[in-house]
């Protein structure tokens, strides 16, 4: 019955406008909301994926579209070449998951790709929805962080299995606890992760700053320097050594530009430097307030050059092919008692568990979209033209931040549910939007 509910919501909401669903699927990025009784072969389905395959006649209508896109082709390739792997992989559910994801991150681009054409200050206003819901999220995970008894206590509810998914919440508690019980992480109500929280967290700062550019909107700004500010919070070393930089230069732009707040900003940043450098250096004191995040870091580079280790063995074995799906897992628990570490520990980079599932080629092809992405946003940050140096950092620095994050963590090219609808109309918004303004300015109408 979950499974007719499912298709028949999927089949009637195109019935509402386009510029609806993209204003309701960003905010349920934040949310996802499962509801009870929509559990489809003992799997909750979140209304956000709902929604996402809600852009099916888009889909169609844009295939011509999609194919010209050369971030899409390259998806597209990966996508082929994880269907092949699946000839020697030992979980094949595994790939399904990760062929869902990529299949839904194309659909949200055509959708909003669809709408940004039309009149793409919907997509604008779907996004500030979107961050309104993740200064929720950040509230939380700050609320958490000084509470990590409350924090378990949630994750226990049935309040949480609306944000997060119940079969995720019942291994948690069972042989599946990643870093949940860590008091230092914190992921709010809509992560059992940190380190995601963290990720999430900034990938929306970035994106927020960007729109904040590019459409003159103080609140975008305001509401991604709040982001930004609550990455620490969560818990994510990287996270938290992304920030400063991310915050120098905005502070730099701000103030090449003479724009008034460059001090308060210029404030805010000494003293979260402050803080880290206190940390670092271990000055929080000693015995009972554990170790400094200097020591942190280092033991975590330690677990994390292990895990590499035995990454860089596994591919002298089998540089095409990799493991195939589930190999990973087959393999590595012998290792990590070997070396002393947690035998259920992933990759930790998104590269490395992409070859790991699906091989050298479609490595190739995910580090061609990464590039391809990366040096086209690039060279419209630079741009006099507000909107499109605005979309040129909402692009390259959102994107890489989930990059530079996935380097030491396992958030996948596309990000996690979360990040994927965010991360896909960002780059539809930015692909339709940078041709429109580029040929309106060539044409002399800018």
């Amino acid at each position: 019955m979950a499974a007719l509910i499912a298709l028949a919501l999927i089949l009637g909401l195109p019935v509402i406008p386009r510029r609806w669903r993209v204003c309701l699927l960003l905010p349920l990025a934040v949310f996802q909301i499962y509801p009870p009784w929509l559990v489809v072969g003992q799997l909750p389905v979140p209304l956000a994926l709902i929604v996402t395959y809600a852009f099916w006649p888009e889909l169609l209508r844009e295939a011509k579209f999609l194919l010209a896109v050369k971030p899409i082709r390259l998806l597209l390739g990966v996508m082929v070449v994880m269907i092949i792997s699946f000839l020697w992989s030992v979980n094949v559910r595994l790939g399904l998951v990760s062929l869902n994801n990529l299949l839904s991150f194309i659909v949200v681009f055509a959708g909003v790709a669809s709408q940004a054409r039309s009149n793409y200050r919907w997509i604008v206003h779907g996004l500030t929805m979107m961050y309104f819901a993740s200064i929720a999220l950040a509230a939380s995970v700050i609320a958490f962080r000084f509470a990590p008894t409350e924090k378990l206590i949630f994750l226990q509810t049935k309040v949480a299995t609306w944000f997060i998914s119940s079969n995720t919440l019942t291994e948690l508690f069972q042989d599946g606890s990643n870093n949940v019980f860590d008091p230092d992480k914190s992921g709010g109500f809509a992560f059992v992760n940190g380190n995601g929280a963290s990720t999430f967290l900034g990938v929306v700062a970035m994106v927020a700053l960007g729109t904040g550019r590019a459409y003159r909107k103080p609140l975008h700004i305001v509401m991604g320097m709040l982001l930004l500010a609550a990455v620490p919070f969560a818990g994510s070393k990287a996270g938290l050594l992304l920030t400063f930089p991310a915050l120098a230069l905005f502070l730099v732009a701000r103030i090449a530009k003479k724009e008034r707040g460059a001090v308060v900003l210029l404030g805010l940043q000494a003293a979260l430097i402050a803080v880290l450098v206190i940390k670092i250096v271990g000055l929080t004191g000693s015995g009972a307030s554990g170790p400094s995040l200097g020591g942190q870091i280092s033991d975590t580079a330690d677990t994390r050059l292990q895990v590499w280790s035995f990454a860089l063995q596994m591919f002298i074995q089998s540089p095409i092919l990799g493991q195939g799906f589930g190999g990973w897992q087959v393999t590595f628990p012998s290792y990590a008692r070997f070396a002393g570490v947690p035998t259920d520990l992933p990759p930790h980079n998104t590269f490395i568990y992409l070859w790991s599932q699906s091989g050298l080629i479609a490595t190739i092809f995910a580090l061609g979209f990464v590039m391809h992405i990366l040096k086209r946003s690039f060279s419209y940050m630079t741009i006099s033209d507000a909107e499109l140096s605005g979309l040129g950092a909402m692009m390259a620095l959102g994107y890489g931040w989930l990059l530079f994050q996935g380097f030491g963590e396992n958030e996948g090219l596309i990000g996690d549910v979360h990040m994927q609808p965010v991360l896909a109309a960002a780059l539809a918004l930015f692909t339709v939007r940078v041709t429109a303004r580029t040929e309106r300015i060539q044409s002399g109408y800018a």
